[in-house]
């Protein structure tokens, strides 16, 4: 599901924001947003980001998590005793 949000800034310009949410049986499997200051770049950015994530594996690659801060401290001390 995609759609497009709009508001106004406080300078008076618009803002579009982006909003790609993706479903499976009920539930959000993947969501992302992302606000540009042009209609047409977001409705571009729209087409494109979807059809990347229709690929096979992009929504999973999409979630993946990096390792955290504490995560790379702890390795460190272990490594490093």
């Amino acid at each position: 599901m995609e759609s497009i949000t709009v508001r106004k800034r406080k300078d008076g310009s618009a803002a579009y924001t982006a909003l790609i949410r993706i479903m499976q049986m009920g539930v959000t499997v993947y969501q992302e947003s992302q606000t540009f200051d042009c209609k047409t770049t977001t409705q571009a950015r729209l087409k494109r980001r979807e059809t990347e994530l229709v690929e096979p594996g992009a929504i999973a690659k999409a979630n993946r998590m990096g390792v955290t801060v504490k995560e790379m401290i702890e390795r460190y001390r272990v490594l490093a005793c």
